[in-house]
């Protein structure tokens, strides 16, 4: 067997990205040749010399187990599940801003609202569900913190549930 093969064979048992694997192959082939020289060094034959290398580093399986318990956690597992948690709120995004039924009945509320705000003579009021400024309210968050406390939370919290019951204008 050949050193390319034996690194080739080694590497593809490992549960890492292309580019790990192309790094641990070329590190692994490294090594290999190191061996391999130092063998012809002490005049062994060039075959000879890469069979002793390979069996002097180890079997296959023994090698890719080692290799694989000294990958990082991260590489193995997380990046995956992270991968594939992304990707499902991806979908979940995209349904809902692009495809959701629920989509069509808000965009009729607020055209409804706006209608109504005109007709009562209030314009200033039509735009009150469209945050169009980019970064605005992460600006309002940053400079107006005291808008924001945990105490103003709560308070405004006790006025919607007070605020429930009411009738809106124009039902």
């Amino acid at each position: 067997m050949k050193l390319e093969e034996y690194a080739e064979r080694v590497v593809s048992k490992l549960f890492c990205s292309r580019q790990e694997k192309q790094d641990t192959k070329e590190e692994l082939h490294d090594h290999l040749n190191s061996m391999k020289l130092e063998l012809l060094a002490q005049g062994y034959g060039e075959a000879d010399a890469e069979t002793m290398a390979i069996q002097r580093f180890g079997s296959v399986e023994q090698i890719s187990r080692q290799l694989s318990e000294s990958m990082p956690l991260v590489d193995k597992y997380i990046r995956k599940w992270l991968l594939g948690l992304f990707s499902l709120y991806i979908m979940a995004a995209s349904y809902l801003v692009l495809l959701s039924p629920d989509r069509w009945h808000r965009r009729r509320f607020t055209l409804d609202w706006k209608q109504r705000m005109m007709e009562y003579g209030v314009p200033q009021y039509t735009h009150i569900f469209q945050n169009t400024k980019p970064l605005h309210t992460l600006k309002d968050y940053f400079f107006h913190t005291e808008s924001f406390g945990l105490s103003n939370c709560f308070r405004r919290l006790r006025l919607r549930k007070t605020f429930r019951g009411t009738v809106c204008i124009g039902e």
